[in-house]
C-alpha cells in the first residue's frame, strides 16, 4: 500500500509548514537588520558623539519654494 502524504495548503497555494518557515526566516532576518542598524548607530555616535539623525535646514530655492537641505 503506498503512503499518501496530504498537506494544507491556504489561499496562496503555499504549505503551512512553508509558510511558518518563510515567517521564521522573514522574522530572523528582520533581526538581525535591526541589531546591524543599532551597532551602526552605536558606533557612529562613538566615534562623533552625537546622534546619528541628520539636522535640516529649509531654505528657499529660486523658485520660492522651500528645500531641504542636510548638513
Amino acid at each position: 500500500m503506498a503512503r499518501v502524504s496530504v498537506s494544507s495548503t491556504n489561499s496562496n497555494g503555499v504549505g503551512s509548514k512553508n509558510q511558518s518557515t518563510l515567517k521564521n526566516i522573514s522574522q530572523f532576518i528582520s533581526r538581525k537588520a535591526k541589531e546591524h542598524h543599532d551597532s551602526v548607530n552605536a558606533a557612529y555616535q562613538t566615534f562623533y558623539g552625537v546622534p546619528s539623525a541628520p539636522s535640516s535646514r529649509r531654505t528657499s530655492g529660486a523658485s520660492g519654494q522651500q528645500t531641504i537641505r542636510y548638513a
